[in-house]
């Protein structure tokens, strides 16, 4: 497979040899924040800096000095990506491994499509969740810009420094006359691109700045209208909740009034019917007593007939007795 086949980042770059490449979107996008070219940070053959009857003192030399350059770039611009991948999900070919996490694109397709009544993901946690994603690329983003500020003073300071050991080391050979008065213009062209690019780079900066707070304002302004649109959503419920408990009170209280009525109902059934029963037994023990009552009157009158019955026997045999 080739190498421009393969999927190359910051993660894999060392691994895959010379005159690699990085070709990913994130990788990319560091070394545009950096200012850097990503052809400057593959790694070149001791050979590409060989010219005819070059010593190999000089050709060890250049290459020692393009490889350390190399890397104090491959550094900083390796940091810059390693800040981009953080927050977001991870694309084709930005995981360190160069290799796309199928876990990591499900849990994002799951995250972003899931239903937020399912989930109980309300829209006022999507907002907070919005809200810190941006504050936090807005972070990134200034925190790379002024990194790129110090890095292009650290990578002048550092150019100067190189080229002054270079020539203390040049000033040994037969040669070091030609190299040094070549490297002093290539030095001093050098250090007015560089120059010239942290002009540029502040200009850049602080249009970039100006950009960025516009931008705030707008974010500012939609955050407060999604926020606003939720808060009167959440309203909307909370009185759809107020109805709907209102109305199942008055429910409530319908069927309590309705079991009062047949409760009452019931109880002046069973009170008229005791009524009847005692009724019936009163009209019973009416009956009893009025039956008694002749049956006693009954009796006296037996009696008394009895009684007069035997005083005229007495009186019939008193006269018997008188008239004999």
């Amino acid at each position: 497979m080739s190498v421009s086949k393969i999927s190359i980042n910051f993660g894999n770059l060392s691994a895959v040899g010379e005159n690699a490449v990085v070709n990913t979107p994130r990788s990319l996008e560091a070394c545009q924040i950096e200012g850097v070219s990503p052809e400057d940070l593959a790694q070149k053959p001791r050979g590409a800096f060989r010219r005819l009857n070059t010593p190999d003192d000089i050709v060890e030399l250049r290459y020692s000095f393009n490889e350390t350059k190399r890397q104090t770039l491959l550094n900083e611009v390796k940091q810059t990506w390693e800040e981009l991948i953080k927050p977001i999900s991870t694309q084709e070919g930005d995981s360190p491994t160069g290799k796309t996490d199928p876990g990591n694109l499900n849990s994002t397709r799951t995250s972003l499509n899931g239903d937020p009544m399912s989930s109980d993901y309300t829209k006022m946690e999507m907002i907070h969740d919005m809200e810190q994603y941006t504050r936090k690329k807005k972070e990134i983003v200034a925190l790379t810009q002024q990194k790129e500020m110090d890095r292009l003073q650290k990578k002048l300071r550092y150019d100067v420094m190189v080229a002054k050991r270079t020539e203390e080391h040049l000033r040994s050979s037969e040669e070091s006359q030609k190299i040094l008065a070549e490297r002093e213009r290539l030095r001093s062209l050098e250090v007015k691109k560089r120059q010239d690019e942290i002009n540029r780079r502040r200009e850049e900066f602080e249009q970039a700045k100006k950009l960025q707070e516009i931008e705030e304002r707008k974010e500012a302004t939609k955050t407060f209208r999604l926020a606003r649109a939720a808060s009167l959503e959440k309203l909307e419920e909370i009185e759809k909740e107020k109805v709907e408990t209102r109305k199942r009170q008055l429910e409530l209280y319908a069927k309590r009034e309705k079991f009062s009525l047949e409760l009452e109902k019931k109880r002046a059934e069973e009170l008229k019917i005791k009524r009847e029963k005692y009724a019936k037994i009163v009209e019973k023990d009416m009956i009893r007593r009025e039956l008694v009552q002749r049956k006693k009157e009954g009796i006296r009158i037996t009696l008394r007939q009895q009684s007069e019955k035997k005083r005229d026997m007495q009186q019939d045999a008193l006269q018997r007795i008188e008239s004999d």
